[in-house]
């Protein structure tokens, strides 16, 4: 039975929450500025004046537009294991990370990361709901990119270095896990029958 090329997508829940956030922000905002413009002409000069109804209407559009991206960007957070990579997929930067930078991938905890005790406010906050999860950890040799490239564009919440690391919080880390290591396993496979192959000067596909 033939491997299929990729397997499950599964949702980062630490973005999906960040983005659920935004949404909601933005879509309170979006309205209240649109409300303040449509009564504009009732609230008197004095509160509000006619030359800025026009900026009250633009933020309430921008403001709309950014809860739309924040609704579809939710869609577009997750891992996914292929046959030669490690997909980690966010809405402004897909990481693509190559099986021969993977070393092994362990059940782990936030709180590893992420003390509770040493860990306040709004940071608390958002990760508390998360803290009483099982993680996914894939340690890795080396860094695909530059440490301060993934810690910007993927958060300090999924890249950690020294060593580095992944941190996939996800709801079912143990399928990921076992698709993980299928994929990674058949494809060291390929990769020994290939070397197999030239050594004996014969051809592989």
């Amino acid at each position: 039975m033939a491997r299929k090329k990729a397997g499950t997508r599964f949702t980062l829940l630490l973005y999906q929450r960040f983005w659920s956030q935004i949404w909601r922000v933005t879509l309170l905002f979006g309205l209240l500025l649109f409300v303040l413009w449509f009564v504009g002409d009732f609230l008197g000069v004095q509160f509000l004046e006619a030359r800025t109804r026009p900026w009250l209407l633009l933020g309430a559009l921008v403001s709309l537009l950014f809860t739309l991206v924040a609704l579809l960007a939710r869609r577009l957070c997750y891992v996914q294991a292929r046959q030669d990579h490690l997909r980690v997929v966010t809405p402004f930067f897909p990481l693509r990370v190559s099986y021969r930078r993977y070393v092994t991938s362990r059940a782990g905890s936030l709180a590893q990361f992420f003390p509770a005790k040493s860990t306040r406010g709004a940071q608390r906050r958002f990760l508390e709901p998360y803290y009483n999860l099982t993680i996914l950890v894939v340690e890795m040799k080396g860094s695909p990119l530059p440490p301060w490239v993934l810690k910007l564009f993927l958060s300090g919440y999924v890249f950690a270095d020294r060593p580095p690391r992944l941190i996939l919080v996800v709801e079912d880390w143990m399928k990921l896990s076992t698709e993980l290591d299928s994929y990674v396993g058949a494809w060291r496979q390929q990769v020994a029958y290939q070397r197999h192959r030239k050594k004996r000067g014969q051809p592989y596909h």
